[in-house]
Parts: C-alpha cells; structure tokens; sequence
C-alpha cells in the first residue's frame, strides 16, 4: 500500500525512492548525523510551512527549524493538509507566502 502512494508521485521509481531514503538514513554514516548545527546557520528570513497531517514528518521537525533558526521566522500549520500542501492548499500557501514576503 505504501508503495502504491509512492507511485502516485514517482512512478515506476517508487521502489528505488523507498529504498534511497531507507538505506541513506539507516546506514552507519548518518547514525551521529544531525541537521542543528545547519539550522542555527540560517539568518536569512525564513518561512516554514507544514501540513499538520504530513505523514512523512511530524511537527516537530518544523517546529525545530523555528527553534534553531536565526533571524525573522514565521511557521504556518496548514490545516487538513498533509504532506504537500502546495498541491493540497495551493491558495493557502500563496497567500502565507505573500503575507510572510511583505513583513519583510
């Protein structure tokens, strides 16, 4: 079943893309691997936008990107959305974008 939504978005690829990601973040390279250190770089204005029903990440990883995060930033939860809302919430995601670029 999961592979059948993976298809939707990549095809006949959905195997390989599952196993990418799998094998990428479970090999011994990336055990100590963590991104803190690349999120407390940010100083430029940053806009983080999630789908409060992605099922491929939670909230916190969004939450982390305000947390660590320099500089102006704004975290906008869609509402009923998942984990593309630029295709689930279009409208949404425009009007946050032009909301969050006239702050700043």
């Amino acid at each position: 079943q999961f592979i059948k939504k993976l298809a939707k978005f990549h095809g006949d690829k959905a195997e390989w893309v599952l196993r990418a990601w799998i094998d990428t973040w479970l090999s011994p390279s990336f055990r100590n691997w963590n991104i803190d250190a690349y999120i407390s770089k940010i100083e430029c204005p940053l806009l983080v936008i999630h789908g409060e029903h992605d099922e491929y990440a939670t909230l916190s990883q969004p939450e982390r990107f305000i947390q660590l995060s320099n500089g102006y930033k704004e975290l906008k939860i869609l509402k009923d959305c998942g984990h593309f809302p630029h295709k689930e919430k279009e409208t949404e995601v425009i009007t946050a974008i032009q909301s969050f670029l006239e702050k700043i």
